[in-house]
């Protein structure tokens, strides 16, 4: 409902899917940028648990250019 209809798309088949997410999250962790991904306790207290952080594997929704008013 989100994509444009006809665009095209790929999908891909996990390698083995009993692991690769925890290779993906393993592989993840050890970035330098991980810190940005995280929450520290005054931002946690000031927004509460149902807030999301943007971070680089957030899944942001953002509408396409023709879209925005």
């Amino acid at each position: 409902m989100l994509r444009p209809f006809g665009s095209a798309f790929t999908v891909q088949h996990a390698d083995n899917g009993r692991l690769d997410a925890w290779r993906g999250a393993s592989a993840w962790s050890r970035r330098d940028d991980l810190q940005q991904a995280s929450l520290s306790r005054a931002q946690y207290d000031e927004c509460g648990p149902d807030y999301l952080a943007e971070h680089c594997a957030s899944n942001v929704h953002v509408l396409p250019e023709e879209a925005n008013p």
